[in-house]
């Protein structure tokens, strides 16, 4: 009798288990079919509105093209509050056998509003209608645990985005993630997260993956927590590579951006502007490579405070590393490039430290300090850095009008490899050697100020610099470069 029983509970443990495995193909049928592989349905919208809430639940979708009119909505809409994870995937795993599309919406293809628990796995999203902004859309109402893996974006609406969600009218958005998800084209935003009237948004985690775009910005997220950008290569030849804007946490690593467009930046938090911008905290960004053949190479911009930035590859064009208005900054270990302007640019900013890294300038200046609007540089740290000076770069632009009193800069070490010499000490212009730079900064009582830095005869290193860069052991002036062109 036990046996029995036995074996009746674990035909009915088969069951129960089968019967969280669905399917979706283009030969069946939502009125006869039952989900299973024998009797698939016919749309996903059957599928997603007729499985259980608990959830647990996997949809199998066959290859093709699947035009979606939920309710007579002329979309996908997700709109179910599921206790546990539903996935929603290509049935051979492959993202390109599986295009998703709206009907006749020329809104959305995809929507999600009071919806939790929901994954996107390995399908393609593209608007049916060339006029339609977004291919997957939270317009409003609460989205949790939302998850995008392996999913292909593309759209060419240059005032669309691919992947937008707005929590709206006071609700909440949370735990959305995208792993390895590729997003290409012509769109204004390729990511797109924040909220709107009063919403918020946390939990934000893009990882793996890229977005290549024509124009617009790949990731865009805004007044939200605990965001998390790892293992990304975004590129656009628009506006900004990764852009976050009133961010509380965020902790970006091993980010690979680049663009192309005139005053594209590859990171920016906060706004490139004397004024305006949200206020950003606990951002921390490791490793990566930023690159910019037309503007800035990174920026932390008004309203950011207590940012780290460890062991990056900056390569820009007329400045290098930006702080503009921004406050306690750590920059340590990282590697810069530019052409024009200054490879360390504190403009305006207060009790920020750049240490430990090298700069190569094929143009400009090393250091660069100065005023934003009426705001006055203060309190900066300059020290330990590397500094090579080719073509007619100098070592300093350091303008009278932006100190603000308290800012160092010591114990560096300079490669002066082309014709350029030290530059412009306060009202000094034109100094020509470690000297004179000396006796400039005593003039006006600042004596330490390079009093153990040193202009490198032979050999210019990089050093272990806190163990996050390898050795580097470079010549006075190497052929070794950082971003050249």
């Amino acid at each position: 009798m036990r046996r029995l029983i036995l074996a009746l509970a674990l035909v009915g443990l088969a069951a129960s288990t089968e019967a969280t495995s669905y399917y979706v193909r283009k030969d069946g049928n939502d009125t006869t079919g039952d989900g299973s592989t024998a009797l698939p349905w016919l749309t996903v919208s059957k599928a997603v509105t007729t499985v259980s809430i608990g959830g647990g639940h996997t949809i199998n979708v066959g290859a093709g093209t699947y035009q979606e009119n939920t309710s007579a909505l002329g979309y996908l809409y997700l709109n179910r509050l599921f206790v546990a994870e539903v996935i929603i995937q290509s049935e051979s795993g492959v993202a390109s056998d599986v295009l998703i599309q709206g009907s006749s919406s020329t809104a959305y293809d995809v929507r999600a509003t009071d919806a939790s628990n929901v994954t996107l796995k390995n399908v393609t999203l593209t608007p049916r209608l060339a006029t339609n902004p977004s291919p997957f859309r939270v317009p409003s109402g609460n989205a949790t645990n939302i998850h995008f893996e392996g999913v292909t974006f593309t759209a060419s609406n240059a005032t669309g985005n691919h992947l937008i969600l707005q929590a709206a009218d006071t609700k909440t958005i949370s735990g959305i993630t995208l792993t390895n998800c590729t997003l290409t084209g012509l769109v204004d935003y390729a990511f797109r997260v924040g909220p709107v009237a009063g919403g918020t948004v946390s939990g934000v985690t893009v990882s793996g993956g890229s977005s290549t775009l024509t124009g617009g910005t790949p990731i865009y997220i805004y007044d939200a927590s605990n965001v998390t950008i790892s293992d990304v290569t975004v590129s656009t030849a628009g506006d900004y590579g990764v852009w976050l804007d009133g961010i509380a946490t965020a902790t970006v690593t091993n980010l690979r951006s680049s663009v192309t467009g005139a005053g594209a930046i590859p990171f920016v938090v906060g706004l490139d502007a004397d004024v305006g911008g949200k206020a950003s905290t606990g951002i921390t960004v490791t490793g990566g490579v930023f690159t910019s053949s037309a503007s800035h190479g990174f920026l932390l911009g008004a309203l950011v405070d207590g940012a780290t930035v460890t062991g990056a590859t900056i390569d820009g064009y007329d400045q290098g590393l930006v702080l503009k208005r921004a406050a306690n900054v750590v920059v340590t270990s990282v590697r810069v490039s530019h052409h024009a302007g200054g490879a360390f640019y504190m403009k305006g900013s207060t009790g920020c430290t750049i240490q430990d890294s090298l700069s190569v300038s094929y143009g400009g200046q090393a250091i660069y300090l100065a005023l934003s609007g009426a705001v006055q540089t203060s309190g900066g740290t300059f020290q330990r850095n590397r500094s090579v000076l080719r073509g007619a770069a100098v070592v300093y632009n350091w303008q009278t009008d932006g100190d603000g009193g308290t800012n160092v800069s010591n114990s560096n070490a300079y490669g002066l490899c082309g014709t350029g010499l030290f530059g412009q000490i306060r009202d000094t212009a034109n100094v020509a050697s470690l000297a004179a730079a000396q006796a400039a900064w005593a003039a006006y009582g600042d004596g330490s100020n390079d009093a153990l830095s040193r202009v490198a005869s032979k050999r210019i290193g990089l050093g272990k610099a806190g163990g996050s860069i390898r050795l580097l052991s470079l010549l006075e002036c190497p052929a070794y470069t950082l971003g050249s062109r």
